[in-house]
């Protein structure tokens, strides 16, 4: 019995099992409508973490590189970044995939005697959650250039508006107000 054929017979509970461990890090009022929701329209979050996960489990079923892993990955990054999460609680989605497979196939791991196996999978998911930190931390970047940007342009708005020669009273302001 392959390892491999044992993460595949077992999928969709792995990924069913994962997606719930995912919403469980969101407010509890928050979990029922990513769940319900399907529509990737009226649930986007809850379609990209569904979508994202079941692409991602089929990348790490083979020993990926970055490149293999990077979409789906950085499109659960980017929404938990964003999201108000410390840094450990927006990566952590990767790690509770570690204790998903010993739930789900840790007796028949044990049984057939795939040990080692079942440890090069979870030294996989140990470079996902690598590359996931790397990549919350681009996006927190980008954020903050962002914000940056937003409040030079905010501060040079306040400066021309008070270089501007002020408008006689009455002018343009709509009210009949006489001239000094």
């Amino acid at each position: 019995m392959k390892f491999e054929n044992i993460l595949n017979e077992n999928k969709k509970a792995i990924l069913d099992d994962w997606f719930q461990a995912i919403l469980e890090s969101y407010p509890p009022d928050s979990i029922n409508f990513f769940k319900n929701k399907k529509d990737q329209f009226q649930n986007p979050v809850g379609t990209t973490i569904s979508k994202g996960i079941r692409s991602i489990f089929d990348e790490i079923l083979n020993d990926f590189c970055r490149e293999d892993i990077a979409a789906p990955l950085d499109s659960i990054v980017k929404i938990r970044s964003v999201q108000d999460f410390s840094p450990a609680q927006a990566v952590n989605f990767v790690f509770l995939l570690k204790d998903i497979i010993r739930n789900n196939v840790g007796k028949v791991v044990s049984q057939y005697r795939l040990e080692d196996e079942l440890y090069t999978f979870e030294c996989r998911i140990d470079r996902l959650a690598l590359y996931a930190f790397e990549n919350y931390m681009q996006c927190r970047e980008k954020l903050c250039e962002i914000r940056v940007k937003q409040a030079k342009a905010g501060g040079f708005k306040i400066l021309d508006r008070l270089n501007r020669k002020p408008e006689k009273a009455g002018h343009g302001s709509g009210r009949n107000t006489e001239d000094n």
